[in-house]
């Protein structure tokens, strides 16, 4: 049972302390490799590949590029993990050579013992060892000895049988860890391979993008330019928008600046696609921008729902695009792009899940993206660090 007890609780050290000579930490560790898988679970489930059309090329280039990066991130991190094993390893070994090296020790000192109390038959000669005492203080002294001789060698028994069981704890955590470093490296190499086919795949669309690429670059160019005038139109209304404080406003910013990291998704299932900030163009690595909102991939006809409750307090209809809805929470205002099939409009109270639309379906590409901003007054706000883990 002590035996059980002591393997359980090192295993326990053992997975507690996979990161603790990592800066980033093991939960962290954990956490983000199980995140990124997520997401290109998401990416390939949500962002189907039809190479049919030729559309498609620009968005599946987008695509592999992004679940590329989310590969050699992935990769990396079980290269992380398998750094803090392999030292974790060597420290197992290095204590078993230790608790191996001191029960060798142990047990030669307990033979000695033996050999001992053997030659100068210290248990039968006990008794006459206490009569033959030339007093009471002798007799005391010697049987004080005796117990203590006696007290010695248990407690070496002891500190043998301890050694053992430690060393059986070592060798179980060894196995756990070379069996935990095994699972890992063949999932790593099953990453890699992913990341290969990916990369074929890359190269690939690379070579049919370059063939029409005056096409596609003037393309890429013109829905920029009608995303940023989209953009501008959505920062005009927000700077008109009353931001004055009542106690009813004050208590709704307070309630969603609370749930800040715990906000739901605009769409029951989804994976970022475009990140908040500024960052290089996902086709033209030399083309700059500067996002507002993340683009979120959907299943096809997705609803859309509220994130917090609010206002309706715009709804556009932009030239070239589809439907935008802006809701504020107080303080704070959520936005909601690329949506058809509205159920809301301006003036209307919604609920936090409530839903306000569907979001659009490209019948050409089969891609369901939606763009999801949120603004703190007029400042634009990274909205992924606002929304519960997916």
């Amino acid at each position: 049972m002590k035996l059980v007890i002591s393997i359980t609780l090192l295993l326990l050290f053992t997975l507690w302390s996979y990161g603790q000579d990592n800066p980033s930490g093991k939960d962290q560790l954990l956490a983000k490799r199980s995140s990124i898988k997520n997401e290109l679970n998401n990416l390939n489930s949500l962002l189907k590949k039809n190479k049919s059309n030729v559309r498609n090329l620009v968005y599946q280039l987008g695509d592999t590029n992004l679940k590329i990066e989310k590969l050699e991130e992935l990769i990396g991190l079980y290269s992380n993990q398998l750094d803090i094993i392999n030292q974790q390893i060597v420290s197992v070994e290095n204590q078993i050579i230790e608790a191996d090296q001191n029960l060798e020790i142990l047990m030669q000192d307990y033979a000695n013992i033996i050999m001992s109390a053997y030659k100068s038959k210290a248990n039968s000669n006990r008794l006459l060892m206490l009569l033959f005492s030339n007093n009471f203080f002798q007799a005391y002294k010697r049987n004080q000895y005796l117990k203590q001789y006696k007290s010695y060698r248990k407690k070496k028994k002891q500190n043998i049988d301890e050694t053992i069981v430690r060393l059986n704890t070592h060798a179980d955590s060894l196995e756990t860890l070379r069996n935990v470093r095994l699972s890992m490296i063949t999932d790593q190499e099953s990453q890699k391979g992913f990341l290969l086919a990916e990369r074929n795949d890359q190269r690939d669309l690379l070579n049919g993008f370059k063939k029409r690429e005056s096409y596609f670059l003037k393309e890429i160019e013109e829905k920029e330019k009608l995303d940023l005038e989209l953009e501008e139109e959505i920062n005009r209304l927000i700077r008109v928008t009353d931001f004055t404080n009542t106690p009813e406003t004050e208590f709704l910013s307070e309630e969603f600046n609370e749930n800040k990291g715990q906000l739901p998704w605009p769409v029951a299932k989804g994976v970022i696609i475009r990140k908040f900030g500024r960052q290089n163009h996902p086709i033209v690595p030399t083309t700059i921008i500067e996002n507002n909102s993340i683009s979120v991939a959907a299943e096809p006809n997705a609803e859309v729902r509220s994130v917090f409750g609010g206002e309706v307090i715009s709804v556009i209809s932009f030239k070239g695009s589809n439907k935008s809805v802006l809701i504020k929470h107080g303080e704070y205002i959520t936005v909601y792009k690329n949506l058809i099939d509205l159920v809301v409009e301006k003036g209307n109270f919604v609920g936090a899940m409530q839903k306000i639309g569907t979001a659009f379906t490209n019948a050409q590409t089969g891609r369901t993206v939606i763009q999801f901003s949120l603004f703190e007054n007029t400042e634009p706000r990274n909205p992924s660090q606002w929304l519960r883990k997916m």
